[in-house]
């Protein structure tokens, strides 16, 4: 039987300022509020725990999935780095991490699944591992990341990869 270790709010915080890889933030998933575009669940080792943390102020703060948002909710009342205004619209400085430990472990944490997807897709197309170097295969990956901001996430993969007859 494989038990979980649910860690507390001062391991993690450790674990943050170690820059431990294990450590990952990502949305849980399912979630449909749009409480959580300012809020990442934490992860040790894959496994969820009871802890969310602030993008914008970057505070850990204790969750469980069936507080819902109320503790977010409250958190946005009293967080530093919340400006209350009519606008929904979110501010420049929301997009980009102020917290060096936290934007790393971010980019770690993309990084490691960016790597098993690039394996897995060497593995089932039987491409060379060493695809991932060429200048064509960043130029294109490059395109799509600028695509994917343009577009965001209502647009599928499907619909904007060409067919592979019309490449020329």
């Amino acid at each position: 039987m494989v038990t979980s270790t649910i860690y507390t709010k001062q391991q993690i915080r450790d674990m943050m300022q170690k820059e431990n890889s294990r450590l990952e933030f990502h949305k849980p998933k399912h979630v449909k509020s749009q409480k959580w575009n300012n809020y990442l669940q934490v992860f040790i080792d894959g496994i969820g725990q009871h802890f969310i943390s602030c993008t914008k102020c970057h505070c850990i703060l204790a969750w469980k999935s069936n507080d819902g948002t109320n503790v977010m909710d409250k958190h946005d009342k009293a967080c530093k780095q919340h400006l209350p205004s009519a606008s929904t619209q979110q501010s420049i400085k929301s997009f980009y991490s102020t917290n060096t430990n936290v934007n790393k472990q971010l980019i770690n944490s993309t990084k490691r699944k960016i790597a098993d997807s690039l394996a897995e897709c060497c593995a089932t197309d039987n491409l060379p591992f060493d695809i991932v170097k060429g200048v064509g295969f960043k130029a294109f990956t490059g395109n799509l990341l600028k695509i994917s901001r343009q577009l965001g996430s209502s647009v599928s993969i499907d619909e904007i990869l060409p067919d592979s007859t019309t490449l020329n």
